[in-house]
């Protein structure tokens, strides 16, 4: 999600929210290459990290400097204030197993 419309190439500028789906052929790609590189976008500020396998997000937010980071598991929701609503995992995960 960004607050800028895409480019040709369909690529975001500035996105403020990026949401990465963890499969397990790619997990350790997403986490050990493409998190960090996430991390250091300025105008970034949600990451969510969706398991693919099970109803897990973590939920990482930009706290000044550094980032804070919250697993929602099962049943949990979490608060999107893009969406300005509650994402309860039973939606988002719908079809995979606890």
């Amino acid at each position: 999600m960004s607050c800028v419309e895409a480019t040709a190439e369909r690529e975001l500028r500035d996105p403020v929210l990026i949401v990465e789906v963890l499969s397990p052929s790619t997990r350790a790609q997403d986490l050990g290459v493409k998190l960090p590189a996430y991390r250091e976008l300025p105008s970034l500020r949600k990451i969510w990290l969706v398991d693919s396998t099970r109803r897990w997000v973590e939920v990482g937010t930009r706290e000044g400097e550094g980032w804070q980071g919250r697993d929602v598991i099962g049943s949990g929701r979490f608060h999107s204030p893009a969406r300005d609503a509650d994402i309860p995992l039973e939606e988002l995960c719908e079809g995979v197993g606890v």
